[in-house]
Parts: C-alpha cells; structure tokens; sequence
C-alpha cells in the first residue's frame, strides 16, 4: 500500500513510468495529485499487477498529450474510474493493453483527432469489458474497436461493447447498464 496524497504535484509535468512495475502494489491513493500541467503520463501504471482499483477521476488531462501504455498489463484492474478529456492528447497506443479484468470503463469525456495514434489500445481486453465512449468524438477508436470486436452495437451516441448486450441508460451524459 502506498499513500502519497500529500505529494506536491502541482509544479509536475512529467508522469512518464511514475508507478512502472510496481507489481505488489495494492492500494493507492492519488485523490490529492494535482496532474492540471502534466504533459506525458505514458506507462505510469504499467505492469502494476496487483492494482484491483484505481480511483482517478480528480485528473485534470486536459494538457496530456501522451497517454500511451498508462495501464498496460494492469491485469487484475477491475475498477477504473477516470474522468479524463483528452483535447491535446496524440498517442494512445496500448493504453488498456491486457488489462483483461476490466469490467466497466468510461471513456465519455474522451475526445481525439483522426491523428490521434491507437494501435492496440483496447487489444487483451475482456470481450465482457463494457464501456461507454461517444460515437461522434471518436470514430477512429469505434473504428479500432468495430475491428477488434465486432460484437458491439450502437445505442444513441454512446456505443456498448459487450459479447452480451446490456440495456444502456444514459442519465446527464453519464453511461450505465440495467
């Protein structure tokens, strides 16, 4: 368990590799960083394997540019909660890699350019992942993904991929299933 909340991060803008490999990792508790001038947070939770949750929904990403391989191989992660927009990012290439526990994701404040790169960024998920993304801010990822899976639907704006498909409520732009 490590609890860093009293970390200073205002002045940081470089996560690149932060948590890398930090494999016995359990529990952490990042409510207080404050991530509004971080430029690249590539690998910053590779290969945290024992990670089950991660509660990153006070990131500010508006700066971001690289979120490339922040989770990959996180393959126990069964809760992530993030709230990022993505306006300045260019590089999403295996951001979700083998994170095969993933229940539920949401992706919906996510928005990317046709020059965005996104090899592999949904590659090693559970095919029961579901997840909530907006059709119309990013066709590049629903295109990726109508390639990698083609069990998926479209419902309203929002797109639900899932081997089964659930009942999507969408409730003041925040996606659930019944």
């Amino acid at each position: 368990t490590l609890d860093i909340s009293n970390f200073n991060t205002s002045l940081i803008t470089d996560m690149d590799s932060m948590f890398y490999r930090c494999e016995s990792l359990k529990s952490l508790n990042l409510s207080s960083f404050n991530t509004s001038i971080v430029a690249d947070m590539t690998c910053i939770f590779s290969f945290c394997h024992s990670l089950k949750s991660l509660d990153l929904s006070n990131f500010n990403t508006s700066l971001v540019t690289t979120m490339q391989r922040m989770f990959l191989n996180c393959t126990s992660l069964k809760s992530l909660k993030i709230n990022f927009t993505t306006p300045k990012v260019t590089n999403l290439d295996y951001m979700f890699y083998n994170c095969s526990s993933l229940i539920y994701l949401d992706l919906n404040n996510f928005i990317t350019s046709s020059s965005v790169s996104i090899d592999g960024i949904f590659n090693g998920v559970d095919d029961n992942l579901i997840f909530c993304i907006n059709e119309e801010n990013n066709p590049d990822i629903i295109s990726n993904l109508s390639r990698q899976n083609p069990n998926y639907c479209n419902n309203c704006s929002d797109i639900c991929f899932n081997k089964t498909i659930k009942i999507k409520i969408n409730i003041n732009n925040t996606c659930s299933f019944d």
